[in-house]
């Protein structure tokens, strides 16, 4: 097969076979989606490429054609069905064909603010949350609730400007969570108590929990990746701020695990000179799955870093 034909169907739009394959693609920000179906699946539209987390791969319109192909059709272990397939879509849908963008900068909007935060106390309290991390949050504007849903809103600042929003539901079991657009991905969700130290994780929800089980929260920077697609924040922070020890929190789960590999890696190789410290959620996913089962079993303590 000629090669011009393998790079033609690599112009494929990933979205639009997505679609194609019967899959459910699920929003996150301008340039980012997942897949219903693997939700650390990630598939970044301006470069029309996609990175599996939890199985530790990625690649082009190709490689995710067969991948997710062969959940449908066992006939996609062929490279040479894979690219046929490729072809009839391209001749089906041609106005479909990725064509790289130049990057548009999105303006980031605040949500409308409620008139109190009473769900917002409510929700974190009932997660675990202590009042002085919740009161500490709203107090330095890093949350707030939303006037027309009530969900709970992070904001995180660089140079006093809002440049990270992140949105969650306020009812207990409701997994609606969106980043806003206009998000900055480099810095994500950081909060700088101008500490040597930083504490890693994923969640914005399982900081807080990590917040609530330290002795002294303020010993430390704090860094939510929102996703460990997105780990290459920290290598931003380590660049902007002086920090001598990095504390990787991240969840107890095959993706946590897997990006806590990555970014050692690439700490030992470029930044020989920081400490790494890891730790887990002992028997428990993440850290705020451990903090709610320690309050119900009067089982927690400080956790002293």
């Amino acid at each position: 097969m000629k090669r011009s034909r393998i790079e033609h169907v690599k112009n494929y739009s990933i979205l639009s076979l997505v679609e194609d394959l019967g899959f459910t693609l699920v929003y996150e920000s301008s340039h980012y989606y997942h897949l219903e179906e693997h939700d650390s699946l990630k598939i970044r539209v301006n470069i029309n490429r996609f990175y599996w987390y939890s199985k530790g791969f990625g690649g082009d319109t190709i490689t995710l054609c067969q991948t997710l192909g062969l959940e449908k059709n066992p006939e996609f272990h062929s490279f040479i069905y894979t690219i046929l397939y490729l072809e009839m879509r391209m001749y089906k849908n041609p106005q479909h064909e990725f064509k790289r963008r130049e990057k548009q900068k999105r303006k980031l909007v605040l949500p409308r603010k409620d008139i109190n935060n009473k769900k917002v106390y409510y929700y974190l309290y009932d997660r675990g949350i202590s009042l002085n991390i919740i009161d500490y949050f709203i107090d330095h504007g890093y949350l707030y609730q939303e006037a027309v849903h009530h969900n709970l809103v992070f904001v995180s600042y660089k140079d006093s400007k809002p440049i990270f929003i992140s949105k969650r539901g306020a009812i207990k079991n409701n997994r609606y969570m969106r980043d806003q657009a206009g998000n900055d991905y480099d810095h994500c969700f950081y909060i700088s108590h101008d500490s040597s130290q930083l504490i890693v994780t994923e969640s914005i929800i399982d900081m807080m929990s990590l917040m609530t089980l330290t002795n002294d929260f303020m010993n430390y920077d704090y860094l939510s990746l929102n996703s460990v697609s997105h780990y290459r924040a920290l290598f931003y922070h380590l660049e902007h701020q002086p920090i001598e020890r990095v504390l990787l929190r991240l969840d107890n789960d095959q993706a946590g695990r897997h990006a806590v590999h990555t970014i050692i890696d690439v700490l030992n190789k470029n930044y020989p000179h920081i400490k790494i410290d890891i730790a887990y959620s002992y028997r428990h996913k993440d850290w705020n799955d451990y903090l709610v089962y320690g309050i119900k079993h009067k089982e927690n303590d400080i956790i002293m870093f």
